[in-house]
């Protein structure tokens, strides 16, 4: 997936449920990242639904997986 808020591509780890306004859920997600090393990197965050995006639908023209490194 992506994430709109860290310009990166990330994966959902957990569903946080609503957000405190209850407007709309949450979700934890993993952030990757390059490291110095080449090699793959990254750090936790909590996101809102409408902050993520889904790659699944570019699956046929690009490989998401090396994009994380």
């Amino acid at each position: 997936m992506w994430s709109a808020r860290y310009h990166s591509i990330a994966e959902i780890m957990k569903d946080r449920g609503k957000t405190r306004d209850g407007l709309s859920n949450a979700y934890q997600v993993y952030v990757y990242e390059k490291t110095e090393h080449r090699g793959r990197g990254g750090f936790y965050a909590d996101q809102r639904a409408e902050d993520l995006g889904s790659l699944s639908h570019l699956s046929q023209y690009i490989d998401a997986e090396k994009m994380t490194f």
